[in-house]
């Protein structure tokens, strides 16, 4: 099975601009802060955490980007992105699911807000 990830990071110059004039408005003109508020919107780049869970016998294809951390009744897969602005970044890792008996699997995903 193979398990990925994609993260676009689409701020546009336009995108500053529009958010420098919020700012403006708001009264918000130091430049320190308005970098800061820049950044916070997706000037800088984006960093994301993935957590992923799998059953106890799967069996993980190494990968030297992620970690696997064996619990009482699943892995854990965990591994960092960073996308900078108008690029993408798609992550990869790859695992087997022994079934000898050949039954369905039912597959849930959630997504943190």
């Amino acid at each position: 099975m193979t398990f990925s990830t994609e993260v676009s990071q689409l701020f546009a110059e336009d995108d500053a601009v529009k958010i420098r004039k919020v700012l403006y408005d708001i009264g918000i003109t130091d430049p320190t802060e308005v970098e800061k508020q820049l950044l916070i919107q997706g000037k800088g780049p984006n960093k994301s955490y993935v957590r992923v869970l799998v059953p106890q016998t799967a069996q993980i294809i190494p990968n030297p980007n992620i970690t696997v951390t064996s619990k009482l009744f699943y892995q854990e897969i965990s591994y960092s992105i960073e996308t900078k602005p108008q690029e993408k970044t798609v992550s990869i890792f790859e695992y087997d699911l022994p079934n000898p008996s050949c039954q369905p699997y039912t597959y849930h995903f959630y997504k943190q807000p």
